[in-house]
C-alpha cells in the first residue's frame, strides 16, 4: 500500500521500508545429497541415474515443453512455526503452477536454475545449459561446455562482465560465463584444483568461489585479451599434477564450439585461500550494502569475509552447533552442514542438512530463530523485498550523491525456501516467520514422496525450481501476499545531512516517524522480538544517514539490542578550549506499550495518523517521537557546523519491561561507549511529560521503583473443581494470597494506604524542608496563575489540594496492587479452584530510601505474614481431630513465591546544577516561556546506575566513585494530555517541531557551558 511522505515529489528517501536495497544474494547447491554419518564433510553422493562420464556433448533432442494442469500441481501443506506453532496462519496459501518443463527421459537431468524477465536458463547432469524464453517456454538455445554437471546458475550483474550475464559452475571445476542473449560463451574461468565448484557470487568487482576442496577463490577479470592468456596457460602448465583432473590444458578446457572460442583465464595461486572451510564450500552470498561476502559449509560454520580488497580478511564467524545449543550452552549434536544462503540486510539465513534454517542478526551475532518446518536438506534460499520484489540474483544498493552506497539493514522481505522434501516455503519474517504459502507437486499412484528440489530461482512474480524427478516447474507468486507483506512504499525525503533546512528536516523527521511507528516493537512479548529488532535496525539507519556513527548491541540473550549512535564534533573555527571535547550522552528508548485498535483506538495504533495537528500512533510521545526529535536536533548541529561536542545516543529496547539486558550490553561495550574522553559529562533525556498543556516543564528527579509477583500455589498442581473439592477438602491459594495483600497497605489510614511493611518510611522525612516548601508554594503559584492545574485529586482548597497532590505523587513512596492472575481463567472459571494465584505490585521509593533493604523486608514481611497463617491453620486443624504427627486427611500445605522483577533507586540532580540551568535557558529561548522545574512520579529503570558507570573512574583505577554521579537532565516534550501508555497515544506536531529545537538548543548551551563558550 503506498503511502505519500509529507513533501513534494522528487525526493527519495533511502531508508523507507521499502528501502532501495536489492534482495541478498541466494546461492543454488545443485542436485547433491550428504552422507549424514560424515556431518556434510568432504562426502558427495550423486542421486540421478546420468552418467558420470567427463564427455562433450552437442545436446540431446530438444525436450518438449509441457503445460502443467494447475489443479494437480499445487496442494497445500500445513506450515508451523519453529517456536510459537499458535501465531501461524492455519492453512497458508497454495502457490499456483503455471508451467513445467518435461525432461524425464532425456539425458538432460536438470540440476540448476536461474530465471530473469528475459531469459530461464537450465543446468543439466551432463553439462549443458539449456535457455527457454519463460514467456513462450520455447527451447532457444543449448550452450555446451561444461563436461560435468552443472551446480550452479546465477545472472551476473551488468557492472562485473560487462552486459548482463548468466554464470555457470561445475562439477569440472571450471566457472563459465555466457551471454544469455547471443548464447554466446564469454569467459572460461578455471579454478585452482578445486574439484567442484559449487557457488559462485560478484562482489566488489570480483568473482568468488566456493569449492570441493574447501578453498575460497576469486578472478579479477573473466574476460582477458588474447595477450594475457599466455600468463594462463603457463599457471596451468605449472599444475603438473591434479588431484581431481588430468588434463591440464587451456585447450581442453574449452567449448567445442571453436568459431566461439571464449576467453580462459585461471585462478593464480595467490588468488585462493586454502581451507577457509572444514568442509566442502557449497554456498557463497554477497551483502548489498556492504563490501561482505558470506560463506557456508558442509562443516557447519558460516564465515563472514570483508572483499573491499584482496585477500578477503574474516570478519566473524556463525556455528550451526553452537545455534542449536541446549538451555545449558552444551552444542547441538545435529549433522547440519550448510548448504544454501541468504542475506537481506542485517539478516542472514543459512539452510541446513536436515531441512533447518537458522536467522542470524548480523550486527549483534546473536541466532534469532530456527525455522524446521523441512523435513529433508534445505537446496535454496532467496529473498523478495519491497523495492525489487524478488531479483535475488542480482542486489543492487541505492546510492548517495557521492558514489557511496547508502546503510540498509532495516528492509522488510519475504523469504522464500527450498527442499529436498519437495516443498518451496513464503515465509514473513514479520510476523513470526510464518509460512505464507506452499509450493508442493502433488504425488502420483507410483511415488509416495514429492520429488526433491535440486534448486530454484525468482523474479518480482514467477518462482521457477528444478526437481529430482527431471522436471521444472514455473510457480506464480502471490503478489497481493507479497505486497502486503513488504508495505510499498511512495517516494519520501532524503535524509542526507546536506539537506540542511529546517523544512526539509522537518518533513524527513516526520516522514521518519511514520516509518517508526509500524514497527510494532513491544518488548518483553516473543512474538514481537522480530519488529523489535527491524525497529532497531531502522533507528540505526537514521542515525547513520544523518551522519552519525551507529551500531547495534547486542544484551543479554533473548533480547533486544541496544542502538548505540555517536556524533562527533564538526570543524569549525571556533577552538575548545580543553584538548578532548566535552561529551553528552542522550537516553531513550525505542520499544512500547503493547497496544490494540480493539482497547479504544478509533485507529491502528501503529500506522502515524495525523488528525486536527495532532499525531496518534503508539510510541509517538513514549518514547519514539522525542527520541527522532534528539536525532533531528544534533543533526542540525552538525549540518550548521555547529556541533563541538562528541554526543552519544544510548536508545534501548527493553525500558518497558525492566530494562533486561541494557546492562550486560553496557559492560561488554563500556570502552567504546564512554569514547575517548572516558566518562559523560550530563545525561539528557525526554522521558516524561509536562505537570499540564502550557508551561514548559524540566525534570530534575524521579521514583525509583520495584516491581514484584507474589505467588501463593498449592501442592497439588492442577486445578479442582470447586464443588467437589471446595471449602475444608482443600487449601485454596487464593484466599491465601488475599490474606497476604491485606498485610500490605493499611486500610484505616488516609487516601494514600499507608505501607504497613516494617521500615518502609526509613530515611523519609516527615515534613519537607522549608526551601522544598517554598519551590512547592512557587511553582504552584505560576501554575494556577497560568490555568495549567491538572484535576486536583484531593478535596479542599485549590492551591492546597495541588500542592498535596504533587508532594504525594513526587516525594512521597506508595504500594500498588496492579493486578490478580489465577490458573483457573477462562469463561469456566467460576467454577474452577485455582491451584496457583500471582498478585503483580509495585513499590515507588523516594531519595533517602534504600530499595535493596525495601526488597529484604518486603519478602520478610510476606514470609512473616504467610507463615502466621499456616499456623494458624494447623490449630484449628488440631482442634478438629487432625494428628501433627501424621497429618491424616490434611490437605497439602501451600507455598509462597515472591519473584522480584525490578529494583531501581530513585535519581535526583540539582535544579540549581550549571547543566540544568543551561537547559532551562534553551527552552525559554524556544518558548519564551521560563519553564517549570519538576519532579515525577514515574520511574525510569537504568538511571540510577548509568549516572555513576558514565562518571568518571576515581584515581585511575577503573572503578566508579559511587559518590561522583553525571548530572541528569530529563526534558519532556509530551504534554500531560498525550495519553503515554494509554488508547489514542498523541503529540502535537508543534510540540514535536518546537521539542527538536528545545533539544537542539540544549546541546548548544550544553557544550557552550563545558567550552566556557558564551550562550
Amino acid at each position: 500500500m503506498a503511502r505519500t511522505p509529507p513533501l513534494s515529489s522528487g525526493h527519495t528517501l533511502s531508508l523507507s521500508r521499502s528501502g532501495g536495497v536489492g534482495p541478498g544474494t541466494s546461492s543454488s547447491t545443485g542436485s547433491r545429497s550428504r552422507k549424514k554419518s560424515h556431518r556434510g564433510r568432504r562426502t558427495l553422493t550423486r542421486t540421478t541415474s546420468s552418467s558420470s562420464s567427463p564427455s562433450i556433448s552437442t545436446g540431446p533432442h530438444p525436450p518438449t515443453a509441457v503445460v502443467a494442469e494447475p489443479s494437480p500441481e499445487a496442494a497445500v501443506g500445513a506450515a508451523t512455526d519453529a517456536d510459537d506453532a499458535a501465531s501461524n496462519p492455519p492453512c497458508p496459501a497454495p502457490l499456483r503452477a503455471i508451467h513445467t518443463l518435461d525432461l524425464r527421459g532425456s539425458e538432460t537431468q536438470p540440476t540448476a536454475v536461474a530465471l530473469t524477465h528475459g531469459t530461464l536458463a537450465v543446468g543439466c547432469q551432463t553439462g549443458q545449459v539449456l535457455l527457454y524464453d519463460p514467456s513462450t517456454f520455447e527451447l532457444r538455445a543449448t550452450l555446451v561446455g561444461h563436461v560435468r554437471a552443472v551446480l550452479s546458475l546465477t545472472f551476473a550483474p551488468a557492472t562485473t562482465t560487462g552486459p548482463t550475464s548468466l554464470v555457470s559452475t561445475s562439477a569440472d571445476g571450471t566457472v563459465r560465463v555466457w551471454d544469455p542473449v547471443s548464447a554466446r560463451p564469454l569467459a572460461v574461468l578455471i579454478a585452482a584444483d578445486a574439484g567442484s565448484v559449487y557457488a559462485s557470487v560478484c562482489a566488489a568487482g570480483k568473482m568468488w568461489l566456493g569449492c570441493q576442496n574447501t578453498s575460497l577463490q576469486w578472478a579479477d577479470d573473466v574476460l582477458l585479451t588474447k595477450s594475457q592468456q599466455q600468463a594462463n596457460k603457463d599457471i596451468l602448465a605449472a599444475r603438473e599434477f591434479s588431484f581431481f583432473f588430468s588434463e591440464r590444458t587451456l585447450e581442453s578446457f574449452a567449448s567445442s564450439q571453436s568459431e566461439r572460442l571464449p576467453a580462459i583465464s585461471v585462478v593464480p595461486d595467490a588468488n585462493v585461500l586454502a581451507h577457509a572451510h572444514a568442509g566442502y564450500i557449497y554456498a557463497v552470498a554477497a551483502h548489498a550494502t556492504r563490501p561482505w561476502i558470506v560463506t557456508g559449509a558442509g562443516d557447519g560454520a558460516v564465515h563472514v569475509w570483508d572483499v573491499s580488497n584482496a585477500p578477503p580478511v574474516h570478519v566473524r564467524s556463525y556455528s550451526i552447533a553452537e545455534s542449536a545449543a541446549d538451555d545449558a550452552g552444551i552444542p547441538g549434536t545435529a549433522d547440519m552442514g550448510v548448504t544454501a544462503l541468504a542475506v537481506s540486510g542485517s539478516t542472514l539465513y543459512a539452510g541446513c542438512q536436515g531441512g533447518t534454517i537458522v536467522v542470524w542478526d548480523m550486527d549483534t551475532g546473536a541466532c534469532v530463530r530456527r525455522l524446521v518446518e523441512h523435513h529433508d536438506d534445505v537446496t535454496w534460499l532467496g529473498v523478495i523485498d519491497a523495492s525489487h520484489l524478488g531479483t535475488a540474483t542480482s542486489p543492487s544498493a541505492p546510492t548517495k550523491q557521492d558514489g557511496s552506497t547508502r546503510h540498509q539493514d532495516h528492509v522488510p522481505h519475504l523469504l522464500v525456501s527450498a527442499g529436498m522434501d519437495g516443498d518451496v516455503r513464503l515465509w514473513r519474517p514479520r510476523e513470526n516467520w510464518s509460512c505464507l504459502a506452499i509450493a508442493r507437486p502433488v504425488t502420483t499412484p507410483s511415488t509416495t514422496t514429492a520429488a526433491a528440489v535440486l534448486s530454484a530461482s525468482m523474479t518480482d512474480a514467477r518462482l521457477t525450481a528444478v526437481y529430482l524427478d527431471g522436471t521444472c516447474r514455473i510457480w506464480e507468486l502471490p503478489m497481493d501476499v507479497i505486497a502486503d507483506a513488504t508495505v510499498l512504499c511512495a517516494a519520501a525525503p532524503d535524509l542526507s545531512p546536506n539537506h540542511d533546512t529546517t523544512d526539509h528536516m522537518s518533513d524527513a523527521m516526520l516522514f521518519a516517524l511514520r516509518e517508526w511507528i509500524s514497527f510494532r516493537t513491544v518488548s518483553g512479548a516473543p512474538e514481537f522480538a522480530e519488529d523489535c529488532r527491524a525497529g532497531a535496525q531502522f533507528l540505526r539507519s537514521v542515525l547513520t544517514q544523518l551522519g552519525a556513527e551507529a551500531s547495534l548491541l547486542a544484551s543479554a540473550p533473548g533480547h533486544n539490542p541496544l542502538v548505540f549512535g555517536r556524533f562527533h564534533p564538526t570543524t569549525s573555527t571556533k577552538k575548545p578550549t580543553i584538548e578532548t571535547p566535552p561529551h553528552i550522552v542522550i537516553y531513550g528508548h525505542y520499544d512500547v506499550v503493547k497496544a490494540e485498535r480493539a482497547s479504544g483506538w478509533t485507529t491502528d495504533p501503529f500506522q502515524l495518523t495525523g488528525r486536527n495537528g495532532i499525531l496518534y500512533g503508539r510510541g509517538v510521545s513514549d518514547d519514539k517521537g522525542p527520541m527522532l526529535a534528539a536525532v533531528f536536533a544534533v543533526a542540525e548541529l552538525v549540518a550548521a557546523g555547529d556541533l563541538h561536542a562528541t554526543v552519544t545516543f544510548l536508545i534501548e529496547g527493553e525500558e518497558e519491561s525492566g530494562s533486561v539486558g541494557l546492562q550486560a550490553a553496557f559492560d561488554a561495550h563500556e570502552t567504546a561507549i564512554l569514547g575517548s574522553r572516558g566518562r559523560a559529562d550530563v545525561i539528557l533525556m525526554s522521558n516524561s511529560s509536562w505537570l499540564g498543556t502550557q508551561l514548559p516543564c524540566l525534570v530534575y528527579s524521579q521514583r525509583g521503583v520495584v516491581h514484584a509477583a507474589v505467588t501463593v500455589e498449592d501442592g497439588v498442581a492442577y486445578d479442582r473443581h470447586a464443588g467437589v473439592d471446595g471449602g475444608n477438602a482443600a487449601t485454596e491459594p487464593l484466599p491465601d494470597l488475599v490474606h497476604l495483600l491485606s498485610h500490605l497497605t493499611d486500610p484505616a489510614a488516609p487516601r494514600d494506604r499507608r505501607v504497613r511493611i516494617p521500615g518502609f518510611y526509613d530515611g523519609v522525612a516527615a515534613e519537607l524542608a522549608p526551601a522544598d516548601e517554598a519551590k512547592y508554594d512557587a511553582l504552584v503559584a505560576r501554575v494556577l496563575a497560568a490555568d495549567d492545574a491538572p484535576p486536583p485529586s484531593v478535596e479542599g482548597h485549590r492551591s492546597c489540594a495541588l500542592k498535596r497532590s504533587l508532594i504525594r505523587k513526587w516525594q512521597t513512596p506508595s504500594l500498588t496492587m496492579s493486578r490478580v492472575t489465577t490458573s483457573g481463567g477462562g469463561l469456566d472459571g467460576r467454577t474452577v479452584i485455582p491451584h496457583r494465584a500471582t498478585a503483580h505490585i509495585s513499590l515507588r521509593t523516594v531519595p533517602g530510601q534504600d530499595t535493596q533493604a525495601l526488597v529484604a523486608r518486603l519478602r520478610s514481611h510476606l514470609a512473616d505474614a504467610f507463615e502466621r497463617l499456616q499456623l494458624s491453620r494447623l490449630d484449628a486443624e488440631e482442634a478438629e481431630g487432625y494428628s501433627r504427627q501424621c497429618g491424616a486427611g490434611r490437605p497439602a500445605p501451600n507455598k509462597l513465591t515472591v519473584d522480584v522483577t525490578t529494583a531501581a533507586d530513585s535519581w535526583q540532580s540539582s535544579p540549581d546544577h550549571p547543566c540544568f540551568l543551561a537547559c532551562a535557558a534553551a527552552v525559554e529561548r524556544v518558548w519564551g516561556i521560563e519553564p517549570l522545574c519538576v519532579r515525577e512520579g514515574g520511574s525510569t529503570l537504568p538511571l540510577h546506575w548509568l549516572k555513576q558507570r558514565l562518571a568518571p573512574s576515581s584515581g585511575g583505577s577503573g572503578d566508579n566513585d559511587e559518590n561522583v554521579e553525571v548530572p541528569i537532565v530529563n526534558v519532556p516534550l509530551a504534554q500531560s494530555t498525550d495519553q503515554a501508555h494509554l488508547a489514542q497515544e498523541q503529540i502535537s506536531v508543534r510540540h514535536l517541531l518546537q521539542g527538536r529545537a528545545v533539544i537542539r538548543e540544549c546541546v548548544r548551551n550544553l557544550q557552550a557551558h563545558f567550552l566556557g563558550l558564551s550562550q
